[in-house]
């Protein structure tokens, strides 16, 4: 939204083409003209798929847009084929690997083909780290020369920026915040959390998400009930401002394995000066440098995420602020929305013909 509201300040006429949810109220609220479109990422249906690539020539064609920028899987697939068959520049946002390529097997195999012959009529193709980046051109999907890495999506850093704890819990105050899959670490957070638990520690632990349907890594809403009646799980459900759940906790979790290109979660409690503990994989360790912003701990490795929650724990309350206060010089440095927006201004008077 921060990046769309900048272009609309500066005179732009703003597309927004997406499956309408809750949020699209938000879009023509803020001036944007917005598309229906249901790209379905999470399943395998071509005869739908084919469906999308139509109804995107036919706005591309309509619309006439001077660039587009295209994210995640599907549209970046379909709306690259689009574009080049209008002759219209754009650009895609790799935004992570994602449960696509969890496994190697037949569906990152056809999604790959499918990628290298769209991705030949995008401009660039954007990155949030390295690992994807060198991923796509090492399997040769993409050029090395066609390839950029952004500072992942950009945080606001004036938004997410600290605020003093009121009312805190006599218990030490874990968080993760997360879509709420398998593969982003639930189940090792709660088995973590069962571990310190039973050393008998003073301690909380908090989830903020919903279950996705139809995803097929979607924890249950039976799971969260069992966690909670259990006593194991405080469980936030849903927020669309995640900031007063953030500034209530003494440490940010996420353990996940999931393809990531940068969580955004990590982001934004580094931004409010919160220490962090999550994995050592593609990604978190992007934003996460061991003992000066947060911890870092094993992917899929409940004992080691254990360990170091009681090292966290135990650490002088002096060590965490000021892990916390790296944390967010780091964000303001390297991760700041500005930072973003800037790359997206080059890559227009780059590409758009005026």
């Amino acid at each position: 939204m921060h990046l769309l509201r900048h272009y609309l300040q500066m005179g732009y006429k703003v597309i927004v083409i997406a499956a309408a949810d809750e949020y699209t109220k938000d879009l023509t609220a803020e001036g944007m003209i917005y598309y229906d479109v249901e790209f379905r990422n999470s399943a395998v249906d071509p005869i739908s798929d084919l469906r999308v690539l139509r109804q995107l020539k036919k706005i591309y064609a309509s619309e006439k847009p001077d660039i587009i920028f295209h994210y995640v899987t599907k549209p970046s697939i379909y709306g690259s084929f689009a574009a080049g068959n209008l002759k219209i520049p754009s650009i895609s946002v790799i935004t992570g690997l994602g449960y696509v390529y969890s496994g190697d097997n037949w569906l990152s195999t056809t999604v790959s083909i499918l990628f290298r012959r769209a991705l030949r009529h995008a401009r660039e193709v954007w990155f949030l780290n390295r690992e994807n980046a060198g991923f796509f051109t090492g399997k040769r999907i993409i050029p090395p020369g066609k390839s950029k890495i952004l500072p992942g999506e950009g945080i606001d850093t004036s938004r997410f920026a600290p605020v003093p704890q009121a009312g805190h819990s006599d218990s030490f105050v874990f968080l993760m915040v997360s879509r709420l899959l398998w593969s982003k670490g639930v189940g090792t957070y709660m088995e973590a959390a069962r571990m310190l638990r039973n050393q008998g520690l003073k301690v909380e632990f908090r989830l903020l998400g919903k279950p996705e349907k139809g995803h097929p890594e979607s924890v249950s809403p039976e799971n969260l009930k069992n966690w909670e009646q259990g006593g194991l799980l405080v469980n936030l459900g849903f927020s669309n401002d995640v900031r007063t759940a953030l500034a209530e906790a003494d440490c940010f979790v996420l353990p996940t394995y999931y393809e990531e290109g940068i969580p955004r979660t990590l982001m934004e409690a580094s931004s409010m000066q919160i220490p962090v503990i999550t994995s050592d994989h593609t990604g978190c360790n992007s934003v996460i440098e061991d003992g000066l912003n947060g911890l870092l701990c094993k992917p899929r490795d409940a004992g080691d995420l254990a360990r170091k929650m009681i090292t966290m724990i135990n650490l002088d309350p002096a060590a965490r602020k000021e892990m916390g206060r790296k944390g967010r010089e780091k964000m303001q440095q390297q991760f700041d929305i500005s930072h973003v927006i800037r790359i997206y201004d080059d890559a227009i008077r780059r590409f758009v013909r005026r």
